[in-house]
């Protein structure tokens, strides 16, 4: 039977996802499936395009909202991302609605309360499987071919997509859910209905299992393939970590994609740069910003004359076509430049540690506990680490962990006189799914049909 892979995708221009369709189309048809935007993939025999009628601005906050609503109304998980979403809960609105929500979500951890609700996914579809149920039959197609729809596991990013998955299930094609980022795993906003997964590791995949009582076992182990190009592009580049003369250079990348949170952020690694010069250590930290977020939410960085702001390079993209977020991409030959001038890499919370790691720099992690944190933005700014299951998870135990200003000077030192330490993550890589080879990223796709039982 010959397989034909429907590949949902709402950010066309990523090139992070056009390696995952050709790891599709080595094993089958793909069709790349988009909604009223301009695509440039790369496409061929094996790989066409079907482009959906664009969604009006109206739509697109109608499709919002109602994810909103199905997230304060749903059962939750008992991730710490779910169960800490009162700190989160910073952008709603109006003041009153936020205490409203704050006050209101603590009720759904009550045990029958919990029972009781629907599931987010649940919820999101209802409304639209009943409108489905009177509009239409479901269609017939040629039965040579088996179709399968890979789409993301966030029912949060298919609202361009929904009515497409709904006549996808009701047609009996196969789902397959797409576990793009190392977060998603802890989000009560997963689809737990498909009909197969596609994670970074077998860790990934336990987490998955573990916060949504999954039992199916259709899952394929794939790698975390939005950094495959990066790691060829570093092997292609023959460029290799430095060691440290003169200053010793940390890389950091900013974590947090909006403004708030980045005038934060800004104010913890100045508070990090002044002790590092305060301790007499001749080092300097080159600054990377958070690709969406405009440059004047770091200002307080311009006052650390150990700190350099490098900023991405490139035009800035309407991601989704709707102006909803402008972002600059960059490129794989830019950030490698960037890791290039770094000795090592300073991680808080960003998955630029894995680009860094994969470039070769070892990682040192910076996390303050509650007792530890002096002032009001490292408070705000920690707060949002103790509820990120990902990071408790995947980074602090497997990073050497600075608690304080002093443990990092120590760590950095340390750094300096003992070349061992020179060394990337690897026990972390291998966690997180990444291949200790490069040339064996795709030694998995003769297994994908076997995985999701479709052999």
């Amino acid at each position: 039977m010959y397989f034909v892979f429907y590949y949902l995708t709402e950010d066309s221009e990523n090139i992070k996802e056009r390696n995952e369709v050709d790891y599709l189309s080595s094993i089958g048809r793909v069709v790349v499936v988009t909604r009223g935007g301009i695509s440039t993939f790369p496409y061929n025999k094996k790989i066409k395009k079907l482009n959906l009628t664009a969604q009006s601005r109206a739509v697109v906050s109608a499709y919002s909202l109602w994810t909103k609503i199905c997230y304060l109304l749903a059962r939750s998980s008992n991730s710490l991302t779910n169960t800490g979403f009162k700190l989160r809960n910073i952008y709603t609105g109006h003041a009153i609605l936020r205490w409203l929500i704050n006050r209101l979500w603590p009720l759904k951890y009550i045990g029958v309360v919990n029972r009781l609700l629907p599931s987010y996914e649940q919820l999101y579809f209802a409304p639209f499987m009943l409108v489905s149920f009177f509009l239409r039959d479901k269609r017939r197609f040629c039965k040579r071919f088996q179709r399968i729809v890979v789409h993301d596991s966030l029912i949060l990013r298919l609202t361009r997509f929904t009515a497409f998955i709904l006549e996808a299930r009701r047609s009996g094609w196969r789902t397959i859910a797409n576990v793009k980022s190392w977060d998603n795993p802890f989000y009560s906003q997963f689809v737990c209905k498909a009909g197969g997964y596609l994670t970074w590791s077998h860790r990934m995949w336990q987490d998955v299992q573990r916060f949504h009582s999954l039992d199916t076992p259709a899952c394929h182990v794939w790698g975390p393939r939005s950094f495959y190009n990066f790691a060829h592009a570093v092997r292609r580049s023959g460029l290799r970590p430095n060691i440290p003369v003169g200053p010793l250079v940390l890389g950091y990348a900013a974590a947090f994609c909006d403004s708030l949170m980045a005038a934060h952020e800004a104010e913890v690694v100045t508070r990090i740069a002044d002790h590092l010069r305060a301790s007499g250590m001749n080092a300097k930290i080159l600054f990377r910003p958070y690709p969406i977020v405009k440059m004047s939410s770091y200002e307080p960085l311009l006052r650390c004359p150990n700190i350099e702001i490098i900023d991405i390079q490139g035009l800035s993209t309407d991601r989704y076509g709707d102006g909803r977020e402008i972002i600059r991409f960059g490129s794989d030959e830019e950030r490698i430049l960037y890791l290039s001038r770094c000795h090592c890499f300073l991680s808080i919370a960003t998955s630029f540690t894995f680009e860094a790691a994969l470039y070769g720099l070892p990682v040192l992690q910076y996390f303050v506990p509650k007792t530890g944190r002096k002032t009001r933005h490292e408070s705000v700014f920690f707060e949002r680490l103790d509820i990120s299951d990902h990071i408790q998870n995947y980074f602090i135990p497997y990073l050497p962990v600075a608690k304080d200003s002093a443990e990092l000077v120590g760590l950095i030192r340390a750094f300096e006189m003992i070349p061992a330490l020179r060394r990337p993550p690897l026990e972390m890589m291998s966690v997180m799914g990444f291949p200790s080879e490069l040339d064996s990223w795709n030694e998995r796709s003769g297994q994908f049909l076997t995985d999701m039982q479709l052999a």
